[in-house]
């Protein structure tokens, strides 16, 4: 016996499949609005920002990095920062920022304070410069950072005779990007978390204006099997380029800056045309033009009351359901018909 043609079985892969299709078009226009916006290059920048900021120095060290030549070479724009920076780039522009800061550079006048430090630990000048700045600067978080990778980076060259100036830059640089990509997983879990509360507020406004009701859509799949015949066959037909579509604007995998707008807008219209197709064709009760308008109730006592509220919240509810669907995402739902489909075989 077939498992998946069970119609209990059939109604429920009828219904995720409806919901992945409408993750799918939630974010679409949510990546349409996050290219227009360059949300992510910003959204990281205020990440560093927040994390740079050197309170006790009065210095924002991500301020000076999106300065540095490095980093305004990845810019599209003046006014769109970029949404991936490797962790070699950052770790070598914030040594070059920290070495070459003005508070440093002018302690460096200070004959009196210069006399109590140890010069020339290095031939290297720019690691001099960034020795000299954790030891000169006011004590902070970030300094008290850096000042432990300079002091890892020193034990893993080696020894002071054996060591040289190339092994310990390139062992600070290791130390510093090691902590960048720790800011940069929680940064992606921060902006997944983000992207998820809008992707759930989006689909309950787009549920609401196009009637989408997942309750609805469970009442009509279960009174009509050739509707849900049809939409498990184009799921069926169309899988391997729907599931690439999901996995293009899968927003828990990072920046895409590969996607254009033009990209996204053919995505739409292929997605809009088999949608509406499907839907016409089945007459699923997408749109309110499918609404059933019903003589209202006559209320004449409580229980009547209670039996009309009652129906009014699970319509509500129907709402909820279909905008959870499109916070979980679509691969989300993809997998699990990927899973059900290997009880067929």
């Amino acid at each position: 016996m077939n498992f998946l043609s069970l119609p209990i079985i059939e109604i429920a892969l009828s219904l995720i499949i409806s919901w992945a299709l409408f993750a799918i078009f939630c974010s679409l226009l949510q990546e349409t609005a996050v290219q227009l916006k360059n949300e992510r290059g910003r959204f990281f920048k205020q990440q560093l920002l927040r994390q740079l900021n050197d309170a006790p120095n009065q210095i924002n060290w991500a301020s000076l990095l999106y300065t540095h030549p490095s980093f305004d070479i990845l810019s599209r724009a003046y006014n769109k920062p970029p949404s991936e920076i490797s962790a070699k780039i950052f770790s070598e522009a914030l040594v070059e920022v920290v070495a070459n800061a003005h508070k440093v550079q002018s302690k460096k006048l200070d004959t009196e304070l210069m006399s109590t430090l140890p010069v020339g630990t290095y031939e290297n000048a720019l690691l001099n410069d960034f020795a000299l700045a954790t030891k000169v600067l006011m004590p902070s978080e970030l300094l008290a950072l850096l000042s432990s990778s300079l002091n890892k980076a020193e034990i893993r060259a080696g020894s002071s005779k054996d060591r040289s100036d190339e092994k310990v830059y390139n062992f600070l640089i290791e130390e510093i990007s090691d902590w960048f990509n720790q800011l940069s997983n929680r940064t992606s879990s921060w902006y997944r978390k983000l992207t998820k509360r809008r992707l759930f507020f989006l689909g309950l406004i787009l549920s609401v204006a196009l009637n989408i009701n997942s309750i609805t859509l469970f009442q009509y799949f279960s009174q009509n099997p050739a509707a849900r015949t049809a939409l498990i066959a184009y799921y069926e037909k169309n899988k391997d380029q729907l599931e690439a579509i999901a996995k293009k604007y899968d927003q828990s995998t990072g920046p895409h800056d590969s996607i254009t707008l033009n990209t996204i807008k053919t995505d739409v219209l292929v997605l809009k045309t088999n949608i509406d197709s499907l839907a016409v064709a089945n007459e699923i009760p997408i749109g309110w033009q499918h609404s059933v308008k019903k003589e209202p109730m006559k209320c004449h006592t409580i229980g009547d009351y209670f039996n009309r509220f009652l129906n009014f919240i699970i319509y509500l509810l129907g709402f909820m359901l279909t905008a959870f669907a499109a916070s979980a995402g679509a691969p989300f739902w993809f997998e699990l018909l990927k899973k059900a489909y290997t009880l067929k075989k």
